[in-house]
């Protein structure tokens, strides 16, 4: 037990109780650390804390340089670091805060993966991975896709009115009993560039065909329908993001 100033260079060797403070007003360091954590608050050294390990919580606005093990740990309110926040294991550990959480990282995120590779979660621990098959180059900018490509696929065999999340379009001929009808949203709710592709996929579409329309006062090509009266036949629309689609 200790109950008065220690100077000097020092070592405490075996299990030590400290009934009150233990402060310094240099560096206080140790191989590790064992306990709740209930008490840990502003952890401020300018040479780092070696190693921190507890199951309780951490506070304050200090630095911690160098690698803070935490097993299970509260997070209250924000994270932040100007060079870098993470971890290579989070294990269950996780962030809360019941109002909002915020990581904000500069220069020294450890991100994978070569120059301009898109971030991605990988495995089910969560870890951070990247590829040269899936690039971003904002300088361009460019996105670079070497995989293969799933869309959105419905398929319709009544009238419908087509919305924003939606893409691929196959209409199945084979089982209607007339013409079927397709209503383009308003291209004014829609992105600038936004697509579908409608397809015939029934294969009746000579006996049966597909109208494809859109809103008054908007076009498709200049008209305000396009059909498709070809079997298995497909088209190709964009809009402009106001008022006009057309066909590529």
């Amino acid at each position: 037990m200790a109950y008065k100033y220690i100077k000097g260079k020092n070592k405490i060797r075996g299990e030590q109780t400290f009934v009150d403070n233990l402060s310094g007003s240099q560096i206080i360091s140790a191989s590790y650390f064992v306990g709740d954590g209930s008490l840990l608050t502003n952890l401020s050294v300018t040479g780092g804390i070696s190693s921190v390990y507890t199951s309780g919580s951490i506070t304050g606005s200090g630095e911690v340089l160098n690698p803070v093990i935490l097993k299970d740990p509260l997070v209250i309110g924000t994270v932040t670091a100007s060079i870098g926040f993470y971890g290579n294991l989070y294990g269950t550990a996780s962030f809360a805060n019941t109002a909002s959480y915020a990581l904000n990282a500069g220069a020294g995120v450890a991100a994978q993966g070569p120059e301009y590779s898109v971030q991605f979660k990988s495995g089910s621990e969560g870890l951070i991975s990247g590829s040269s098959n899936f690039t971003f180059d904002h300088t361009v900018p460019k996105l670079t896709v070497n995989a293969g490509f799933v869309v959105n696929r419905i398929l319709l065999s009544s009238d419908s009115t087509l919305n924003a999340s939606q893409y691929l379009i196959g209409v199945d001929t084979s089982v209607v009993t007339g013409n079927i009808i397709l209503t383009l949203p308003d291209a004014s709710t829609l992105s600038n560039g936004q697509m579908y592709i409608i397809k015939d996929e029934g294969g009746e579409a000579d006996i049966y065909n597909v109208i494809i329309t859109c809103s008054s006062g908007q076009s498709i090509d200049g008209s305000p329908s396009v059909t498709i009266e070809s079997p298995y036949a497909a088209i190709n629309i964009y809009c402009n993001g106001n008022n006009k689609y057309f066909v590529y």
